[in-house]
């Protein structure tokens, strides 16, 4: 399941992926991300809450088509931050900064722990 976090604001999009997700949902950030690019913000600062996730309800496929879809909009990313509770997610963020991240592209990736939501809010937001 995918929503919105009403944190969202200007260059800020926060969302939060519990349980599996779906193609529905994989759509539903599309649209939400294009929404911010549209706005005209510049590049945009993603905050992802994954602590409630069920990292084995995500097909295989649907992680491939996430990463094709962040390649593909790596001149509108900045900040991201992953939040999250598990030694995977935090894998997870080191891979995907193996493959996107760096100074020349623009764009810095940080896993936060749950504890530390707050300091990830003030990543993105800064």
């Amino acid at each position: 399941m995918f929503k919105v976090l009403p944190e969202s604001e200007g260059h800020v999009l926060g969302v939060e992926v519990s349980r599996g997700y779906t193609k529905k949902d994989m759509q539903a950030f599309k649209e939400a991300f294009e929404q911010k690019i549209a706005q005209g913000h510049g590049r945009i600062n993603l905050l992802v809450r994954l602590d409630k996730l069920d990292l084995s309800k995500v097909p295989v496929e649907h992680y491939i088509e996430d990463c094709r879809y962040a390649l593909s909009q790596g001149e509108n990313l900045g900040r991201i931050a992953v939040v999250g509770n598990s030694p995977m997610a935090r894998a997870m963020v080191t891979a995907d900064n193996l493959i996107m991240a760096g100074p020349k592209r623009g764009i810095t990736e940080r896993y936060f722990d749950l504890a530390e939501l707050e300091q990830a809010w003030e990543f993105v937001r800064g």
